[in-house]
């Protein structure tokens, strides 16, 4: 493996942003003698990282579109104004651009100063790997950089592609801005899932040897956590409170429940927790079978403390997209059956030994059919939901076997 590597994250380390990225980057972290961490955004909050990354601090300030003069935008925009009219030209009588144009310009501007920083950061780490965690403007402005000719040395570039950054679907535009200008220079992209690497190698057959699939993954939990033992079903959920996410989605259907009795904990926060705390009061306030628990935001040691240290039956996640959820990877690993929407990548993990998979249009009474279809099973058979859960996250979602494929990955691309 290389000596050193640049990763570019959208925010990681800062704030709450790319939890899921922190096993990763420990793994990484063994087989580089040196990382750069580039995040493109800072937040108050600094989480710990290996000795052995060193965090570029000082240029995050500069990735900062308010600080900059617009003179300096417009030189920018200048400079690359051939990527920035190829591009333009695929989105051809495309209304959405016109409407969501200033989201187009943001990103584009975001991209090249990541491709001016970038210049600096090859110039004074002689780095020849660069790994951005994206499929966006981190890609884009890396991409542009290499093939302007303007850094000291001809680097690498990978990048990871989770969901948003794939699938057009996702976009306020209707593509992702430079998406073909980027598969078609990249020298790799690593998908989370076997769906998004088939949907972008059926847009780009041309391109598809490229495009591989490596999914994520977390570590291996020192116990498992404990099923309930006094008759509650002990539901949990964990994502950010959005409207994308539909946690509002979990209390409707909790109001169908009747007699049973059940403790629902969410962990997260967001947005949305004014809407869904008034939500909930309308929707479950008088039924005294079900209790609810919104914790809010919690660091991400807490919420593995929280499945080690109280006993969780089910797990639930109802998320328009996904692609493909580390906090199910999660309460598969510490052997939580799962309801999840079918949406993307999911199915991929989850099957019917291991959960329930829900289509993404089912109403509230058909969960709830399908938390009191698990409720009502025997404790053998919950016992053997359980056991699945676990082999699951055991062939799917290790991360010490998921991330050894990366750096198999890595490595090839260094010899190509």
């Amino acid at each position: 493996m290389g000596d050193s590597l640049i990763i570019i994250t959208h925010g990681y380390p800062y704030g709450e942003c790319e939890s899921f990225f922190s096993s990763e980057l420990d793994f990484l972290s063994h087989h580089f003698k040196i990382i750069y961490l580039f995040p493109v955004k800072r937040y108050p909050k600094v989480r710990q990282i290996p000795k052995n990354v060193i965090l570029l601090n000082e240029i995050v300030n500069e990735l900062d579109l308010t600080k900059k003069r617009p003179i300096k935008l417009l030189y920018l925009l200048w400079h690359n104004r051939y990527f920035l009219l190829e591009d333009m030209r695929r989105y051809k009588k495309n209304i959405n651009l016109l409407i969501y144009f200033h989201q187009y310009l943001k990103f584009c501007l975001l991209s090249f100063i990541v491709s001016d920083i970038l210049k600096k950061v090859i110039e004074i780490t002689k780095c020849s790997f660069v790994y951005t965690y994206w499929l966006s403007s981190e890609a884009v402005g890396a991409l542009i950089l290499r093939l302007k000719g303007l850094a000291t040395n001809n680097f690498k570039i990978v990048s990871r592609a989770h969901a948003y950054d794939v699938y057009n679907e996702r976009s306020n535009i209707g593509k992702n801005p430079f998406q073909f200008f980027t598969i078609k220079n990249i020298d790799k992209i690593i998908t989370i899932s076997d769906h998004a690497k088939n949907y972008l190698s059926e847009i780009y057959p041309s391109y598809a040897s490229k495009i591989i699939s490596s999914r994520l993954g977390v570590p291996k939990q020192k116990i498992l956590s404990k099923p309930s033992k006094d008759g509650i079903l002990r539901i949990v959920s964990c994502s950010e409170i959005e409207k994308w996410k539909r946690v509002w989605l979990i209390a409707h259907s909790l109001s169908y429940i009747k007699e049973e009795r059940i403790i629902w904990t969410h962990i997260g926060g967001g947005k949305s927790l004014k809407y869904l705390e008034c939500f909930i009061n309308k929707q479950l306030s008088k039924q005294k079978n079900i209790k609810v628990c919104l914790l809010g935001q919690v660091d991400h040691e807490d919420v593995i403390e929280y499945y080690r240290n109280n006993p969780v039956d089910l797990f639930i996640n109802v998320s328009v997209y996904e692609g493909i959820s580390v906090a199910i990877m999660e309460a598969l690993s510490f052997g939580i059956p799962v309801i999840a929407t079918n949406i993307y990548g999911t199915s991929e993990i989850i099957d019917q030994n291991a959960g329930f998979l829900i289509n993404i249009d089912s109403q509230p009474f058909e969960i709830a059919m399908h938390i009191l279809a698990f409720n009502n099973l025997s404790e053998i058979e919950k016992l053997n939901y359980r056991k699945n859960a676990y082999l699951s996250w055991k062939k799917y979602c290790n991360s010490e076997e998921n991330y050894n494929i990366l750096v198999k990955i890595f490595n090839n691309t260094l010899e190509d």
